[in-house]
């Protein structure tokens, strides 16, 4: 998911608005495609721009890729406001986002490929311009300057390695124009949402250019009240960041794209309750049915925490050399993220002198400090493209280094100083080689296949029955991918796949997992494995104004990672969380792409996807209070069945100068479950926005309604036990509400 080796400078247009004559036709191909515009400005019925993907590190046509990606262009990025992977997710067929127990606790999933387990690595990877992004950063991404995102469906491990077991995300940062310009933009909204971002492009000549950007955002009010005091601030946030790009091309010899970037964001408690159990099942007692939102339950002790707050520096160079028979490209990334998280994360805000006798644990209250530093290396060449016969062939290496200081408290004190801090130290070290061979047999039958060799070795310092304690394992595993795509006209390609890709194991020693001392036995739990089987088609009829991609994959899938619950014998008591390896989980699925222009002036995209996430005879021990039998298939927490979205969208002519759109955005995504024992769910969400507005000479300006209808079904539903009671209970994550606002933008 790299540029490629000969990128020259952009035209002085590239980085303007969507609401542009060029913009308003969006582009929205199963992949986002640019619509094409004539100068006059009119819609036309002309074929929708191509898409270049690179997510086999090298640019392609995305028609011509014999796999499923989707491509969000800088059009939807800016018109959609897209900022976060959780909004990739409504736009995209076949990936979903929720959230666990806290804002470091992320679960995206492609194909129903989610993380069960609290505080675990995602199964899907997110990097920028192919540099990895850790996820225990909390994943970030916020305030980077974004030109086209790309979601790889499927295991990307032959050539992308740790973490992206079921798929990675892609961020393409906007790189300097070759002539002056830029926009300034302000937008404002709902309970005081204040935005402010920017991009300037500074050419020097004709091989050098610089770009710099920022952003300012200011939602201090956030989303809802903390019901026990009164006070705003529920789901705020505030970020500033800026960054500083170089490009230079020495024509088509040399290249190199340095980028420096630092942001800045403080986040309020986040938007959580607690909604207690309904129903006595066996011994225990559980929540059955949908669990409502209710937001008057959202409150907390924690008005004067900090929450969470995130200081990250990223510095990355992309080098390109033209040889003789191919590019050599190096990769070198850096990345320091600083995190302090301090929340109420007992969700609740009862006060003390209401608790019954005896109880002296409201408020319990996590503070987290961490510093993590990474750095990475990737070198590889690649053999020209025109060849019959296309290789590429490189080495790779990945360090992390990860420093935590936990305190938990309960009761009556409130300060971390006043308690000593529970130290951690998480290391990871990654090296691998891998490589790539494409041939086309004739012209229309072309294969493919991809292989890496990686070796991965973790260590943990942790503190273990008050004793400093050591643990350190190694994972081995050859990652290949083997392709066949076959051109059945010149407008149809039908392809199919076969990969296997892996989630790293780890150690379960995790800060704030319980109360209870693990057994040695349990302290180390393996890396997840699946095989995914793929048969898709990719299609573009009408003279290009229609484009039709669809899938259908099995996924075998081994070692879930999967939650536990460790309680141990008496006299000891409390309890712990911890992550086992399930046996053999499955999906069986299929999903849709479509972009069709029927008229000039309508653009219609929808994206379809089915995913049955499936584990068989799951661990999960926080459920046997409940005496059920969890023998047989069960489906997967925090992953979906169906997830749909459609775009729509209508552009006119209203004067010579000016051109209006009006746009619908519709997403679905069918219920979550808690756990494997299909109890607890959140129940179906369907979220309609607004948009509309004008664009003419060097201003664009538009109004927008986010969640139309005010669906208030949870993001997420997690298991939790009450710190005050010990009961059973469920931590619910409230949506943001229906939200309006207006944007103006300056071009120059």
């Amino acid at each position: 998911m790299t540029q490629s080796s000969t990128r020259s400078l952009q035209s002085p247009n590239h980085g303007r608005t969507v609401l542009h004559a060029v913009g308003l036709a969006l582009a929205v191909s199963g992949a986002g495609a640019a619509v094409a515009q004539p100068s006059s400005g009119r819609a036309s019925m002309a074929p929708l721009d191509e898409i270049t993907v690179t997510a086999r590190k090298r640019e392609e046509n995305l028609q011509d890729v014999p796999m499923s990606i989707s491509v969000l262009s800088l059009a939807q990025i800016e018109r959609q406001n897209i900022t976060s992977v959780a909004d990739i997710a409504r736009y995209t067929p076949g990936l979903t986002w929720s959230e666990g127990l806290s804002p470091l606790d992320a679960k995206p999933a492609i194909r129903g490929q989610s993380s069960p387990r609290a505080a675990s690595q995602p199964a899907v990877s997110v990097f920028v311009d192919g540099h990895l992004v850790p996820w225990r950063s909390g994943l970030n991404l916020q305030t980077i300057a974004v030109e086209r995102i790309e979601v790889a469906k499927g295991p990307q491990s032959a050539l992308f390695g740790r973490g992206v077991l079921s798929g990675a995300v892609n961020y393409v940062t906007r790189r300097p124009g070759a002539e002056p310009g830029g926009w300034i933009e302000a937008s404002y909204g709902r309970r005081d949402r204040k935005e402010v971002a920017g991009w300037l492009d500074l050419p020097v000549n004709d091989q050098l250019a610089f770009g710099v950007s920022g952003r300012w955002l200011d939602f201090s009010d956030g989303y809802y009240q903390n019901t026990l005091t009164g006070r705003d601030g529920v789901g705020s946030q505030e970020s500033r960041a800026g960054a500083l790009s170089m490009l230079y091309d020495a024509g088509g010899i040399f290249s190199a794209y340095l980028r420096a970037s630092y942001s800045t964001e403080e986040n309020g408690q986040p938007s959580y309750h607690q909604q207690p159990s309904n129903t006595t099942i066996g011994n225990g007692i559980w929540f059955v049915g949908k669990v409502p939102t209710d937001t008057s339950l959202i409150a907390h002790n924690c008005d004067r925490c900090a929450g969470f707050e995130s200081d990250v520096t990223w510095l990355t160079a992309e080098l390109n050399w033209n040889l003789a028979g191919g590019a050599l490209t190096s990769l070198t990334g850096y990345n320091k993220t600083d995190t302090f998280m301090d929340i109420d994360a007992d969700y609740t805000g009862l006060s003390e002198a209401n608790l019954p006798v005896g109880f002296l644990q409201n408020n319990l209250r996590n503070v987290f400090d961490r510093g993590m530093d990474n750095i990475s290396q990737e070198l590889r060449f690649t053999s020209d493209q025109d060849n019959a016969v296309r290789w590429l062939g490189g080495v790779y290496y990945y360090g992390e280094t990860v420093d935590d200081l936990f305190w938990s408290i309960l009761g009556t004190v409130n300060n971390p100083e006043d308690l000593p801090a529970t130290p951690q130290e998480n290391k990871v070290s990654t090296i691998a080689a891998f490589a790539a061979i494409e041939f086309d047999l004739n012209d229309r039958l072309t294969a493919g296949l991809e292989l890496r060799r990686q070796r991965e070795k973790g260590d943990v310092d942790f503190i273990f029955g008050g004793q400093e304690r050591a643990l350190s394992n190694t994972w081995n595993a050859w990652l290949p991918r083997a392709t066949i795509d076959y051109r059945l006209a010149d407008n149809a390609m039908l392809y199919a796949t076969v990969a296997r890709g892996t989630k790293p194991g780890g150690f379960n020693t995790a800060l704030g997992a319980g109360q209870a001392q693990l057994p040695a036995e349990l302290l180390n739990f393996d890396e997840e494995k699946a095989w995914s089987y793929e048969v898709g088609v990719k299609t573009d009829w009408l003279d290009q104004r229609l484009t039709l991609n669809a899938a259908i994959y099995y996924i075998d899938w081994s070692s879930v990672q999967v939650n536990a619950q460790f309680t141990p014998p008496p006299p000891a008591v409390g309890t712990t969380g911890y992550t086992a390896n399930s046996g053999a989980a499955e999906v069986i699925g299929g999903e849709i792409d479509l972009l069709w222009r029927p008229i000039e002036q309508l653009d219609i995209r929808l994206g379809y996807s089915y995913s049955p996430a499936r584990v068989q005879d799951s661990p999960d021990t926080r459920l046997n209070p409940l005496m059920l039998d969890l023998s047989g298939k069960r489906r997967l927490p925090y992953s979906s069945d169906h997830d749909a979205n459609l775009t729509a969208v209508w552009t006119q002519q209203v004067t010579p100068d000016w051109t209006g759109f009006v746009q619908t955005d519709v997403s679905y995504r069918s219920t979550q479950y808690a756990t494997v024992a299909e109890l607890a769910e959140t129940g179906a969400r369907t979220v309609v926005d607004l948009r509309a507005g004008v664009s003419g000479g060097a201003w664009d300006a538009s109004i927008f309604v986010t969640n139309l209808f005010g669906d208030d079904t949870p993001l997420s539903v997690s298991p939790f036990v009450n710190p005050q009671t010990f009961a059973r209970t469920f931590i619910v994550f409230a949506p943001p509400p229906r939200m309006w606002g207006a944007r103006v933008r300056y071009n120059f």
